[in-house]
């Protein structure tokens, strides 16, 4: 639309026509009634020159002015049939004549232009109400307002209808603080808002509304200025939209993850529930209680959590007078059935089977009881107990989401209870283990030490000649057996202290080469008997290890017995090099007998797994015992296997201190063992 007046070339061709029509009869009429019209001979010339101009704008208007003024100079001055005009007086007449038509053809031209425009103006705004009536009217999760500079509600859309409550005719006119809770009311919130919205042109928050009934909902506000071309607040557009359900949704997930983590910190089952019962108040509900079964099948209360701690005594004392009706009590039907059961106070045969005593029913409602939920704590088909929700607060409800996040719940609870179930017969049955290993220890060392010594005295007794050397292997045989005996013993006291994370290491600085001849020589003699060559290789300016000399000894011992009950005749080599950088001592045991199948290396150091030679016996604890006191140390322990290349076994240590390399050989041997 423009604001320029109608211009000659933009009438239609017909006015200009129409305009010397108009001129033409006005001055017919005057020449006709020239005789009666006296001094006011120009006034029918001036109306066509108006009818023109109204009818083509001011272009026509001037054409008919410029046409009758020609006119009355043929039609009526002197000398007539001519365009000259003689008398001086006649001419400035007829000039005065034509500034009044010109004026008249303008003035009339603009109105009618103004008056076009005005028109053009009204049609579009009605247009843009009616698009923006049947867009906002389309929105129906947006509920819009229109509001004056002052807060006051001076449009409306039908979904702004459907999520407050209030109808149109009743609300125009009014604040719209009346959304707003009466707490922010008397903060100054609304008020607020609009503030920032003026300074900002834009305020968005999210929030608590109420609606007319005085039911609550979580709102995402947007309020904006609305300005026009000079910057004058006109007022604000205000959009409100209900993002209850997705708040609710993050706040289900949060206590799930909440709940997860109570459930996974504490294996005392009754503490356990307790925790959950608080975080399920008021995050699922207003009141929580949780209920199992004794191993004589009676209910037992073991958490009861309320949002108003003064009413937990309350409740509490309504359990205890009026317990559950194993014959109508959802909690009982829910054991039986292993389902849910969800029902309101409006429900009155669910809340007679709630509560049979009329007592306990007024009880309830006075406590404001308006829905509760039963889900059972089941793991696989066997039911443990009852979680029961109950909501008092007429802005909360107990609907899908709530029972489908409260029946994972259970299921997750039912599955701690049971996890620290098995934990607790773990402890036990842990504690009955080291009552027998301390038994065993006891009644077996004594009869060792006395075999140990009978043993020694035959050997020592054994009498010169085939006789005595025949008694002596056999002693030597027995003294063997024993020492085994006594190894295996030590072997299940230590693996008991290792599980139960008891097992003491005495670390101090330890020569390395000194561990490994140490260890070497130990087992010279059973080299020997195996016809394997036993090889010991440590450098003596190797960095000490910060180790319990008798745990290392023992590691080194079990490496070495699996190593050569593993060789037939081969080559076993125990060695140690420095590592990462001279922080720590890689101690590594390398023979040439069979290879380990590649399924085993993972499970190698297992309980239970047994050595690699034919004649492998016991009970196979020594490697798990071995990697138990490595990594009691800080270090780590592993195997490496090739065919025709023999095993390795390797384990770290700590240094004791830090170490620098004292030739090119030792820096190359510091890299990490692949």
């Amino acid at each position: 639309m423009s604001d320029r007046p109608d211009r000659a070339a933009a009438a239609p061709p017909w006015s200009y026509a129409a305009a010397l029509a108009l001129a033409a009869a006005g001055l017919a009429i005057t020449y006709v009634l020239l005789g009666a019209l006296g001094g006011e001979r120009y006034v029918f010339v001036l109306a066509a020159v108006a009818l023109a101009a109204v009818l083509g704008g001011t272009a026509p208007g001037l054409v008919a002015a410029a046409a009758s003024t020609a006119g009355f100079a043929w039609l009526f001055l002197e000398p007539r049939g001519s365009l000259r005009v003689a008398s001086r007086s006649d001419l400035l007449a007829l000039a005065g004549y034509l500034a009044s038509a010109s004026v008249i053809a303008v003035a009339v031209g603009a109105f009618r232009a103004a008056d076009r425009r005005t028109r053009r103006a009204l049609a579009e705004t009605r247009a843009a109400q009616e698009r923006l009536r049947l867009m906002t009217e389309g929105v129906h999760a947006h509920a819009i307002l229109l509001l004056d500079p002052n807060g006051l509600v001076t449009g409306w859309n039908a979904a702004a209808e459907r999520l407050t409550g209030w109808p149109e005719a009743e609300i125009l006119g009014r604040s719209f603080a009346l959304f707003h809770t009466p707490e922010e009311r008397e903060a100054g919130r609304p008020e607020q808002l609009l503030w920032r919205a003026t300074r900002d042109a834009r305020a968005e928050e999210e929030g608590l509304r109420v609606r007319k009934d005085g039911t609550r909902f979580y709102a995402s506000v947007v309020l904006s200025a609305v300005r026009d071309e000079q910057g004058h607040l006109g007022g604000f557009a205000h959009v409100l939209r209900d993002v209850s359900d997705r708040r609710r949704a993050d706040e289900l997930d949060r206590f799930m993850i909440e709940a997860g983590a109570a459930l996974a910190e504490s294996m005392h089952p009754e503490r356990m529930l307790e925790q959950l019962a608080r975080l399920a108040v008021p995050a699922l509900a207003d009141a929580c209680t949780i209920e199992t079964l004794d191993e004589e099948g009676r209910l037992r209360l073991v958490a009861l959590a309320h949002a108003d701690p003064r009413r937990e005594h309350a409740l509490r004392d309504l359990r205890l007078r009026f317990p559950p009706d194993p014959a109508t009590s959802p909690v009982w039907q829910v054991l039986r059935s292993g389902q849910p059961e969800r029902a309101s106070e409006g429900d009155s045969a669910a809340l007679a089977a709630l509560a049979p005593d009329p007592e306990h029913r007024e009880a309830l409602r006075s406590e404001g009881l308006r829905a509760w939920l039963v889900v059972p704590l089941a793991t696989g088909r066997r039911n443990l107990g009852v979680l029961t929700l109950a909501i008092t607060s007429p802005d909360r409800a107990l609907g899908p989401r709530e029972l489908g996040v409260a029946r994972d719940l259970a299921r997750r609870a039912a599955q701690a209870i049971h996890n620290a179930g098995l934990y607790v017969e773990m402890q036990r049955a842990g504690r009955e283990r080291d009552e027998v290993l301390a038994i065993l220890s006891h009644d077996l060392r004594a009869p060792l030490g006395a075999v140990f010594a009978s043993a020694r005295a035959l050997r020592s007794d054994a009498p010169e000649g085939p006789g005595g050397e025949r008694i002596r292997r056999g002693a030597a045989a027995i003294e063997r057996a024993a020492e085994a005996m006594s190894r295996l013993v030590a072997d299940l006291l230590d693996l008991a202290s290792l599980e139960a994370g008891r097992l003491v290491v005495n670390r101090r600085p330890e020569h390395t080469a000194a561990l490994v001849h140490a260890a070497a020589d130990a087992q010279r003699e059973a080299a020997g008997r195996a016809g394997v060559t036993l090889v010991a290789e440590a450098a003596g300016t190797l960095p000490d290890v910060d180790a319990d000399r008798e745990r290392v000894l023992q590691v080194l011992g079990n490496l070495l017995a699996d190593a050569l009950d593993g060789t037939e005749g081969g080559l076993v080599t125990v060695r140690a090099r420095a590592v990462d950088g001279g922080r720590a001592v890689a101690f590594e045991i390398e023979d040439s007998g069979r290879m380990i199948p590649e399924d085993q290396l993972a499970h190698f150091f297992d309980r239970f797994r047994r050595g690699r030679g034919a004649s492998a016996r016991g009970a196979g604890l020594g490697l798990a015992v071995a990697r138990g006191i490595v990594e009691a140390h800080g270090g780590r322990i592993w195997a490496e296997s090739r065919s025709g290349q023999g095993s390795r076994f390797t384990f770290t240590l700590p240094a004791a201190a830090p170490w620098q390399a004292h030739s090119p050989a030792e820096a190359l041997a510091t890299r990490a063992p692949g």
